[in-house]
């Protein structure tokens, strides 16, 4: 699978709030529900086919560490600009809004 597509997912999803809040209504559930992470997995793969939750925890790994600066560096390719605007309309910060997406696309989930 592929860690790049898995970033441009996690853009995908954190410039989308609704495709946000849908994942991560299902995130939320995978600690509870065991049938939430197969939900979850569904999910990203009608999104990319090309992407595993796995692949979106890693990405979700390489969020939890960088500063802001460095999260514009790491990631140079993907719309930062609109994801900061969303998430500037949504109250948060860009690299806590990024992060809240990778959550949604993983969670605790590994398959």
């Amino acid at each position: 699978m592929s860690t790049e597509a898995a970033r441009r997912l996690v853009f995908r999803v954190a410039s989308d709030p609704a495709l946000l809040r849908r994942l991560a209504t299902v995130a939320d559930r995978g600690e509870t529900d065991p049938t939430a992470c197969a939900e979850l997995a569904r999910m990203v793969a009608e999104l990319d086919p090309h992407v595993s939750i796995r692949d979106c925890r890693e990405v979700r790994e390489e969020l939890e560490a960088p500063g802001h600066d460095a999260y514009r560096s790491t990631y140079p390719t993907l719309d930062h600009d609109l994801v900061a605007r969303t998430a500037t309309s949504a109250g948060m910060d860009a690299l806590a809004w990024v992060r809240r997406a990778a959550y949604a696309t993983a969670n605790v989930c590994s398959a």
